[in-house]
């Protein structure tokens, strides 16, 4: 599968999906494990360095992470950013269920 990072600006969710959809496009049998690396390699350093302390062993974990840490950002900054009716957050766990 070809190397893809996540761009400056390409949010948290929008990655995961599209890395998810390259690794199935490529290999419909790829295993939790080949996932995961596609996942972490391109991740932003901040994110990485974050998940790397967590138990993280499935996609389903991995999206279950990427969820606290962007509610964490939200609520430490996105309402003084963006006040609380422009920020809306977008839930991963609409993936859950396709992977």
């Amino acid at each position: 599968m070809k190397y893809s990072a996540q761009r400056s600006g390409e949010s948290t969710q929008s990655y995961i999906q599209d890395i998810l959809v390259l690794c199935q496009e490529d290999n419909t049998s790829i295993s939790e494990d080949e996932k995961m690396s596609h996942l972490m390699k391109g991740f932003t350093e901040n994110i990485y360095q974050t998940l790397l302390k967590k138990e993280i062993s499935t996609t389903a974990d991995f999206i279950k992470w990427c969820n606290y840490i962007n509610d964490i950002k939200w609520k430490r900054i996105g309402r003084q950013l963006y006040g609380c009716h422009e920020l809306r957050r977008r839930s991963l766990s609409g993936l859950l269920i396709l992977y």
